[in-house]
């Protein structure tokens, strides 16, 4: 088991489960930080590897890169990134991405670039 940063684990999620990695209340979403991350089941019951990722901003949050991470372990230099950054919201402000081959045990959200200061609310989906 690794060693966490914080004194409880990760969030678990199982397939058809959501996790709120990011809200409101944690701040602003700012170039550079980092979203809790939540332990991925594995095994049968987790269809192909698939996961959703959701992001609502509480404006227009300027020029953006957002990028899923993962990792087999809960160690935070091990992270890398999943497919490619996320640069456009849609009308509402929201960012949405699906990767449909995540085998790692670990995910996250790195906001590479945000240049509005907003606040946002991230939510992965297994």
């Amino acid at each position: 088991m690794p060693a966490y940063a914080n004194t409880l684990p990760p969030i678990s999620t199982s397939p058809g489960d959501s996790a709120q990695v990011w809200i409101t209340g944690d701040g602003n979403l700012t170039s550079g930080a980092k979203t809790q991350r939540v332990a991925l089941t594995t095994g049968s019951a987790r269809p192909q590897g698939r996961l959703a990722m959701r992001v609502s901003f509480s404006g227009a949050p300027g020029v953006i890169s957002l990028q899923l991470q993962t990792s087999d372990t809960d160690v935070d230099t091990d992270y890398v990134n999943e497919g490619a950054a996320i640069t456009t919201v849609n009308a509402t402000n929201v960012a949405r991405a699906e990767f449909t081959n995540v085998a790692a045990r670990f995910a996250r959200l790195l906001a590479t670039t945000v240049t509005n200061a907003v606040t946002a609310t991230v939510e992965l989906t297994a």
